[in-house]
């Protein structure tokens, strides 16, 4: 599953840095989870958080691009991503895409981390991942080639 497209060491270097950036998320800002503010401005932090462990690379909130296009699902309907690590214009530097959600599961962003990391869809993201904290704690889900993979991957 993983072969070509991400290998072991850079999948958990990649994972790493998600993981290291949601903990300081917690550390520094998780009274936004208890204020109950929208998902956003949750996002927005983690984004923060990200930028100093992916040096080179733009990191992107509520990103809506595909070159000059509308970032678009397979049927046409728009779609915006609540954090992406690429490189604007290039999609063989598209890292990692991230949607979030403050407490609960999401098949809508389950379905956009598959297609976002299907290799034969025009996005290519390497490594997608849905982060949502039910009860304060960060849970993840895994997607790489359009699948979700187990945590212990």
């Amino acid at each position: 599953m993983i072969n070509n497209i991400i290998n072991e060491q850079k999948l958990k270097q990649l994972k790493n840095k998600v993981e290291k950036a949601v903990n300081l998320f917690l550390a520094k800002d998780k009274m936004l989870l208890d204020l109950k503010v929208y998902e956003p401005a949750v996002s927005h932090r983690v984004a923060v958080y990200l930028e100093s462990l992916f040096r080179g690379f733009h990191i992107d909130c509520e990103y809506n691009k595909y070159s000059d296009l509308p970032k678009t699902m397979p049927d046409g309907k728009k779609i915006r991503i609540d954090v992406l690590v690429h490189k604007r214009g290039a999609n063989d530097n598209n890292v990692l895409t991230i949607e979030i959600k403050k407490n609960k599961k999401s098949k809508w962003d389950e379905n956009k981390l598959k297609i976002l990391t299907d290799q034969k869809d025009n996005f290519k993201y390497k490594l997608g991942v849905f982060i949502y904290f039910p009860n304060g704690k960060p849970k993840y889900k895994w997607f790489i080639n359009g699948e979700e993979i187990k945590e212990d991957a």
